[in-house]
């Protein structure tokens, strides 16, 4: 069993909980209060802006240039392309650059960035590779099945965030993290790889965390 499919079977659990959660099922279904997306929206523009911090990690701790060059280019990923479905819902909901600018991240939001730094600040480019994964690829798993649900592509307004996470630009992104993490963990221990384990089940339950966050808010 490859190293990816061996996290995603321990956090499986933990992802089902995430697409049953009240808020993922409101996208869905186009149920959702648009208040708490507008929360949802300013919160997670500024965990995207923290994220990529992370992956600048990988470009550090990369061990040649073709990966250095992959992080890179994921950085651009996420500030144009994963950002641009933030900036489409910045303007429908007329959340100003003040109000981003002035916005602070919730506790829950500074502790699962401030998680995945501290892990990709001491480990080596596995921990980087393995604490990113969760966030992308969880996402990708929830918009695929919010897909299903009749007419759910087609909402006016929650539609474009489900064609968005479930297009196939996106599932390439989330394809290229899991293939490097297992490229990169051919050789690895069962101590190491059950550290890797440990990151991704931590990152997966501050997914599931930042979803309540937005819905209690």
């Amino acid at each position: 069993m490859q190293v990816s499919q061996y996290l995603y079977e321990n956090a499986r659990s933990i992802w089902g909980d995430c697409i049953s959660h009240p808020f993922v099922q409101g996208i869905g279904r186009g149920t959702l209060e648009r208040d708490k997306f507008r929360f949802y929206i300013i919160q997670d523009y500024l965990f995207l802006l923290e994220y990529a911090k992370v992956f600048a990690l990988g470009v550090i701790k990369a061990c040649d240039e073709a990966v250095m060059r992959e992080f890179s280019n994921a950085i651009q990923d996420i500030l144009n392309n994963e950002m641009s479905i933030h900036n489409h819902y910045i303007r429908e909901l007329q959340i100003t650059q003040k109000e981003l600018q002035n916005a602070h991240p919730t506790l829950a939001n500074q502790s699962y960035t401030s998680y995945m730094l501290a892990e990709g600040f001491k480990g080596s480019i596995k921990e980087v590779t393995a604490a990113v994964l969760a966030c992308g690829w969880s996402y990708l798993v929830i918009a695929q099945n919010l897909s299903q649900i009749p007419n759910a592509l087609e909402h006016a307004f929650y539609g474009h965030w489900i064609k968005g996470y479930s297009s196939k630009e996106f599932q390439a992104c989330v394809n290229w993290n899991i293939n490097l993490l297992d490229s990169l963990t051919l050789a690895s221990s069962k101590q190491e790889i059950e550290k890797l384990k440990e990151i991704f089940i931590a990152t997966s339950e501050y997914e599931y965390q930042f979803w309540d966050m937005a819905y209690q808010s």
